[in-house]
């Protein structure tokens, strides 16, 4: 049985937040001061994956409410460009070509 937060089930609010604060750490580290090119490079990868992960779970929320079809297209858009950034981030590391 999902518990109930108004229209969403707890679980999916529970997992924006979580999204939210690692988009928000995630950033907070891209731009502390990052002076190598290629620690700047991965991280702006990983701030890519946290910024479309937590689009993907802000647009599951809102399809509750209206516009479904759209809103759900959003979402699985935002899950490709995340699984996309992935696939990027493994071929620069395995060519070993981070910084091109």
């Amino acid at each position: 049985m999902a518990y109930m937060i108004g229209p969403f089930e707890a679980i999916e609010l529970v997992s924006l937040v979580f999204s939210i604060i690692a988009f928000i750490f995630v950033y907070k580290a891209y731009r502390g001061g990052i002076s190598d090119i290629v620690s700047k490079k991965f991280w702006m990868y990983f701030l890519l994956i946290a910024l479309f992960s937590m689009l993907s779970r802000l647009f599951g929320n809102i399809e509750e409410f209206a516009f479904m079809p759209y809103f759900n297209l959003l979402e699985h858009l935002s899950r490709i460009a995340t699984a996309v950034v992935f696939v990027l981030v493994g071929r620069h590391t395995l060519k070993g070509d981070i910084i091109g």
